[in-house]
């Protein structure tokens, strides 16, 4: 008898198994075992940790998330979370964190963190290893951060003054890691395209 293959879920469906994983009440106390071991998958992929899931536990998880009520956001007045669309797209802090925020091909926003090379927190590493202006430029690595984008608000986005320093130390614009090069894009620290990528 042959081998039988289970095809493993798609990166689109772990996209989106994170997305409702955040966006919909999972019950504390499960119904049945099925419905545990669904909600610790689903709590998994959110968190970005690499569990095996073939094609139909996806497709179930998914149909189970979307049946449950979704979490009612808790934002103050005058704030909203961000929504699927161009003009949310930017670059956002949370706590310790700084994300990346943009539109997929799927039409869907997703975030990436922004780590020092070594994998620390930039505010950390910039707060605690003052950058040699006359030395080689240290380099960020973007982490995916799966299910992030439906956490932040518009009230997280980073400030075109508070992204400076990071930016100066890192001679790259945060949004879209290219290098600052031009006088102009050194003076403002970001190009003309990514300035409305931050706050005022």
């Amino acid at each position: 008898m042959g081998k039988r293959w289970i095809r493993g879920a798609t990166g689109p469906q772990r996209s989106y198994i994170a997305r409702l994983a955040v966006e919909r009440q999972i019950p504390a106390e499960p119904g049945s075992e099925d419905e545990a071991r669904m909600g610790q998958l689903a709590a998994a992929v959110r968190d970005g940790e690499l569990v095996a899931i073939d094609l139909d536990d996806a497709s179930a998880i998914i149909d189970w998330l979307r049946s449950l009520p979704r979490v009612a956001p808790d934002v103050p007045e005058g704030v909203e979370l961000l929504r699927d669309c161009e003009e949310h797209q930017g670059v956002y802090r949370q706590g310790r964190d700084i994300y990346v925020v943009k539109l997929g091909p799927s039409g869907y926003l997703y975030a990436k963190r922004l780590l020092d090379e070594n994998g620390d927190r930039i505010l950390d590493v910039a707060e605690n290893e003052p950058a040699d202006p006359d030395g080689e430029a240290p380099r960020f690595i973007r982490e995916p951060a799966p299910g992030m984008a439906r956490r932040l608000t518009t009230a997280d986005r980073l400030s075109l003054a508070e992204a400076r320093d990071l930016m100066a130390r890192y001679r790259r614009c945060l949004y879209c890691s290219h290098k600052l090069e031009t006088d102009a894009s050194l003076a403002r620290m970001t190009g003309t395209v990514c300035k409305g990528r931050f706050a005022a």
